[in-house]
Order: structure tokens, then sequence, then C-alpha cells
């Protein structure tokens, strides 16, 4: 079964697989930033008072997925810090969570590659998706046949003052299985730290190199 049957997870905890209701997947639509300041005003990059400041604000668009927990459940709970929570002094080792949107496989028209491969079965049972980790339903509802956009990958800043209620474990629709936790976080792994191959072939590289 790819998902851990209910009551079988710590209630006070979240982990790497953990799947949640829809919640925005931020993205820039161009290099033309625009920037918010505090007196309300936007302005563009060439434009802005006294240039870049030590943070900012900038505006961005963002849609609204299902989304999986991407980083390790160790990251997200830190020894000591039960629950997220943080002394008055205390602050995080591991300041951002990653998350990946989950989109169903009925939405996929901005995503024609990822769309045709999944008309094929045997894609989706094989995990043959380029950049991309199939969901099957979930058999109780509420998650229908999806893939994880693998290489959509946001985050959100553990806080004092959010707690990460956002992600609160209790509000978890569904959380990924063994072996199939470690099948999806060996696919991210494996995309986003694939190493770029020289344009000539090994042996036109090595014969250069003897």
């Amino acid at each position: 079964m790819y998902y851990v049957p209910d009551g079988q997870l710590d209630p006070d905890r979240i982990y790497q697989g953990d799947i949640f209701d829809d919640f925005p997947c931020f993205f820039l639509s161009s290099t033309d930033f625009r920037f918010l300041r505090p007196d309300g005003q936007t302005y563009d990059e060439a434009g802005l008072p006294d240039g870049w400041g030590e943070e900012e604000i900038l505006l961005v668009r963002a849609r609204r997925y299902k989304i999986i927990l991407v980083s390790q459940t160790c990251d997200i709970h830190e020894q000591g810090k039960r629950n997220l929570h943080l002394g008055a002094e205390e602050n995080y080792a591991n300041q951002l969570i990653l998350y990946c949107p989950v989109m169903p496989l009925t939405a996929l028209q901005a995503h024609p590659k990822l769309r045709d491969a999944a008309k094929n079965r045997q894609n989706l049972e094989n995990q043959n998706l380029s950049g991309a980790f199939y969901l099957p339903a979930h058999p109780a509802g509420g998650i229908p046949e999806s893939i994880v956009y693998l290489s959509w990958v946001c985050s959100i800043t553990k806080a004092k003052a959010n707690r990460f209620k956002t992600f609160d474990a209790k509000q978890r629709r569904a959380s990924l299985a063994s072996p199939f936790r470690e099948a999806f976080a060996h696919k991210f792994a494996n995309l986003c730290g694939r190493v770029a191959l020289p344009t000539g072939t090994f042996r036109e590289v090595f014969i250069d190199n003897r």
C-alpha cells in the first residue's frame, strides 16, 4: 500500500512524504521583478528607491495544489523541539521546509510532456516519468491519481510566529508508506543531484585524457 494506514503515525510529528490539502506553490513569472515597499507602493528594480535592501518583498505568482513534504523528517523535527516549538531565545537550525505540488492527472494541461507520458499506464506504475513521481489514488478518497511535480520546489520558513500551523500533523491528508517514501526521496535526489555529462562520449573523453 502506498499510504500509511490511519493511526500509525505519531500525531505530533510531520514526515517526509506527508500530503496536505491545498497550499500556495510560488513561482516568479519573469526576471522583471516587482518590489513591494512598506509604503504600499510597488517598484521595478531600476526604480527601487535606495536599491536593494537587506531583505525585500517580491511580488510572485502562486497556484494552489495539494502538496507533499520533501524535507527529511529529522530536519523538520529538531532534537529537543517537540512539535516544532521554540523557546524565547531559540532558533531553528534548519530554517526551511521544502515541498512540491501534487497535481491530479486530469490537471496537466500546462505540462504536455508529463500529460502525454502519464497516458501510458506502464509509465505510471513503473515510475517512468521524467521529473515527476506517480501517486495512485488513495483508497479512502481525497487524493485522486496524481503526480508530484519534482521540478517545482517551494519552501516555507519555520518561525516562532507560525509554529508551523499550516502543516499541523493532525491536518495531513495522507503520508507515503515505506518503501514508497524512500523511492520518492530517491527520485527527488536523482533529479536535483544529477551531474551534467560532457558533450562528447565517454570514450572520446577517456582517449583525450590518457
